[in-house]
């Protein structure tokens, strides 16, 4: 379903964060606990995404985030080229590969 979004808007958890960035589609984070602060943080320093603070999220300053998302390039494209480093990055295979180095040497 990700490929066919405009962006993503998540709460900041590593598995929604890394899909988001594998997409290629810029990503808005509400953040409320543990982790999701500093994927957050990350997002947003990476350039394909914005954060917007649990204190300040309403219906208003959702859609006024999410229009500058979607309006500017200056996300859509960060979010692009993050998406081919994740994706050339082949890190399922890597994982499956290493698991099956761990089976095997037991």
């Amino acid at each position: 379903m990700l490929p066919r979004a405009c962006a993503v808007v998540h709460q900041g958890g590593v598995g929604t964060t890394g899909q988001g960035m594998r997409s290629g589609k810029p990503v808005l984070i509400l953040p409320h606990a543990h982790d999701q602060f500093d994927n957050a943080a990350r997002v947003a320093r990476l350039g394909c995404g914005r954060v917007l603070p649990r204190p300040r999220y309403n219906a208003e300053s959702a859609f006024c985030e999410l229009r500058t998302l979607l309006d500017e390039r200056s996300y859509s494209e960060p979010a692009a080229k993050v998406a081919e480093v994740v994706r050339a990055e082949h890190g399922a295979r890597i994982a499956a590969d290493e698991i099956q180095k761990v089976l095997n040497s037991n």
